[in-house]
C-alpha cells in the first residue's frame, strides 16, 4: 500500500488569500472533509489552491505576460475612444 502523499507547502484561498493553518486544525488539508469551508470567506474547499512561494497556483502560459499585455492594448483602445469621442 502506498502512502498517501502530502502538499508540504501552504494552502491559500484562492477567493480571500486566507492561508490555511494546519496546526491550527491540527490535520493535513488533504484529509479536510469535504464540507471544509474557508474561515474568513466561506468559500468551499475546492477554491484553495498551493502556494508556490510569492506564487499562487501554477500558470500553464508560463506567467503573467499575456494578461498585461492584453490589458495595455484595452487600455489603450480607451484612451482612444476617449479622444476620438472628445473630438
Amino acid at each position: 500500500q502506498a502512502a498517501k502523499e502530502y502538499w508540504e507547502g501552504e494552502w491559500i484561498c484562492a477567493d480571500c488569500g486566507y492561508i490555511y493553518n494546519e496546526r491550527a486544525y491540527s490535520q493535513k488539508f488533504e484529509d479536510l472533509q469535504a464540507g471544509f469551508k474557508c474561515p474568513m470567506c466561506s468559500a468551499p474547499r475546492r477554491r484553495f489552491a498551493r502556494k508556490l512561494g510569492d506564487k499562487i497556483g501554477t500558470t500553464l502560459d508560463g506567467g503573467d505576460g499575456p494578461v498585461l499585455a492584453f490589458s495595455f492594448a484595452c487600455l489603450l483602445a480607451v484612451f482612444a475612444l476617449s479622444y476620438y469621442a472628445a473630438q
